[in-house]
């Protein structure tokens, strides 16, 4: 994220909050940066569970995806710092992303899938054919 660092400290970097604290923590906003459309994701997801009626499905994947971070926390902290609890909280929330959507995609509630990725994937090729 080109604006961690910058964003950091001007909020932060004053006091006991020094400029090396501030780089620490523009690191791990930048990691949190990534899971965070995972967890916009998970809250447009969710609802296509709960209009069937079903709210266990999406608070056993969530349960479980907890379970994914604190393993992942565990095996990532000790080499790579606060920077590996970063990863694990992101880990985890792609995890319950990707697991919503797959059961949607599979109960057929997102039948436009293929679509959606076609489509996505001419704007990504367009764009770059542009440059």
């Amino acid at each position: 994220m080109v604006l961690s660092l910058p964003l950091m400290m001007t909020m932060l970097a004053r006091g006991e909050f020094t400029v090396y604290s501030a780089q620490m923590a523009a690191k791990s906003l930048s990691i949190f940066a990534i899971g965070a459309l995972a967890l916009v994701l998970v809250k447009v997801l969710a609802p296509g569970f709960y209009a069937q009626h079903n709210t266990k499905t999406p608070a056993k994947i969530a349960i479980s995806c907890i379970g994914v971070n604190i393993i992942f926390a565990l095996l990532l902290y000790k080499p790579f710092g606060h920077l590996g609890l970063a990863t694990a909280a992101t880990v985890a929330s792609v995890v319950n992303c990707s697991t919503l959507l797959t059961l949607l995609i599979k109960k057929g509630c997102i039948k436009y899938w293929s679509l959606l990725m076609a489509s996505l994937a001419k704007g990504k090729c367009g764009k770059n054919l542009h440059k």
